[in-house]
């Protein structure tokens, strides 16, 4: 035999052997858990990486990541907050039992009937039931593990050191 009829010969039976190995042959083999000395192995697929990818994102990234704040009382009754997205303040509250924000100048005052007003026209109150609604339409109550949830999808919680975070 000559070597181009070894060569032809060659490409013949790479052909054939193409046409036998079937696209749902191929892909069954990789889908399935291989065991190599003794230790299943799994095989990841593309859809396995994006799963994990899309998992990853969404774990370090929130669309809420820009209202989590965190706040805490200190030894003079002022609450200082600080937030994920760069803005900080203080709470103080006045003898006369009004409460400024120091970063935005908003004055809060509750009244004898127990609404809490806003000079920015914000107000909420409280009723006997422990719901909190705000004049935006937001309720909020605290539930039995200190959690409070508000309508909107935020949720906030006080640890041990007093400090309150939200997300």
């Amino acid at each position: 035999m000559e070597k181009n009829e070894i060569q032809d010969k060659i490409k013949e039976a790479h052909a054939t052997a193409d046409r036998l190995l079937t696209q749902a042959e191929l892909s069954s083999k990789w889908n399935k858990v291989k065991v190599y000395m003794g230790e299943t192995v799994g095989v990841a697929t593309r859809w396995h990486v994006l799963a994990v990818i899309v998992v990853v994102v969404l774990a370090f990234w929130s669309p809420f990541s820009s209202a989590a704040c965190s706040m805490k009382t200190d030894s003079w009754g002022n609450s200082k907050y600080t937030c994920h997205d760069g803005n900080s303040g203080t709470l103080t509250t006045d003898a006369w039992g009004t409460t400024r924000d120091s970063r935005t100048g908003t004055r809060y005052k509750t009244d004898s009937w127990g609404t809490t007003r806003g000079s920015d026209g914000t107000s909420w109150k409280t009723d006997s039931w422990g719901t909190t609604r705000f004049n935006d339409g937001t309720t909020s109550k605290t539930d039995a593990w200190g959690n409070t949830r508000y309508s909107n999808g935020t949720v906030c919680k006080t640890d041990s050191w007093g400090t309150t975070r939200c997300n």
